[in-house]
């Protein structure tokens, strides 16, 4: 008689960026809203490690962690609203895994508004430089 083994795919937990990057997630969800003590930081871990996989890249965990410190940032600065940036509302790893590319758009515009912005400040003092020239 032949046995069949069936083999389980090897689950790997989480890693300790894993862990870093839902610790980091939740400081900056804290900048918004109180955070119930009863999270379970693993399962969140779980989920940043799904985010990571389902970009299926090789540095997966820096493009997370880009997103999260933008979020970070955003919400310290301006709490809920912008008036100057649109920016999704993410209140756990499964709402960051679902708006992850818009997060990544509104980088993209940030980007752009700040460059913008630093254009202007150059052209500006190129036309006082000139004014004063002449």
């Amino acid at each position: 008689m032949v046995e069949m083994m069936m083999t389980r795919p090897s689950s790997k937990g989480p890693s300790n960026k894993h862990k870093q990057l839902a610790r980091l997630l939740q400081t900056a969800i804290e900048h918004r809203r109180k955070i119930p003590r009863m999270i379970n930081l693993d399962l969140w871990s779980l989920q940043v490690q799904k985010l990571c996989e389902g970009l299926n890249q090789p540095k997966a965990e820096a493009r997370v962690y880009r997103v999260i410190k933008f979020l970070n940032q955003m919400y310290s600065e301006y709490g809920i609203h912008s008036e100057q940036l649109y920016i999704p509302t993410v209140e756990s790893v499964r709402s960051l895994r679902e708006k992850f590319g818009r997060i990544e758009d509104a980088m993209a515009r940030q980007r752009t508004i700040h460059t913008d912005f630093k254009l202007l400040e150059k052209i500006e003092r190129v036309k006082v430089m000139r004014s004063k020239r002449g």
